[in-house]
């Protein structure tokens, strides 16, 4: 189990104060736009730590921030997140994104630091940097 806390990291909402209680697998992500690249799952995982410390440097998104200025990889991690005394489940898709679901709420997270390419398969590329 990985208990994380930590003082927020850059600008933007951040979440602490977590506990990882569970990790399940990689698993093909069945929305994909791109399940060409669904053989790149089996070079990509994380562990509770690792999925932790994606929560950590990443900043809350809105739920049109994650659908359409993020990218979906075909692989994700999900697993239980405990937050506010509740169990939530997560999702960590390989593209720099999450989300937390608890009932019928959910919170959408985006990473956009550098140092989050170690624990994703791709980078996030802000949509008005491509040409």
């Amino acid at each position: 189990m990985a208990l994380l806390s930590s003082a927020c990291h850059g600008s933007g909402a951040h979440i602490h104060d977590f506990q990882i209680t569970e990790v399940a697998g990689v698993e093909i992500e069945p929305k994909s736009s791109a399940p060409e690249y669904a053989a790149q799952c089996k070079d990509w995982d994380l562990d509770a730590e690792s999925a932790a410390t994606f929560f950590l440097m990443s900043t809350r998104i809105t739920p049109r921030e994650y659908h359409h200025d993020f990218d979906t990889a075909p692989c994700r991690v999900g697993g239980v997140v405990r937050y506010d005394g509740m169990d939530w489940r997560f999702q960590i898709n390989g593209a720099a994104k999450g989300m937390w679901t608890h009932d019928a709420e959910t919170i959408y997270f985006g990473c956009t630091q550098e140092a989050c390419s170690s624990l994703v398969m791709w980078e996030h590329v802000p949509i008005d940097s491509v040409d």
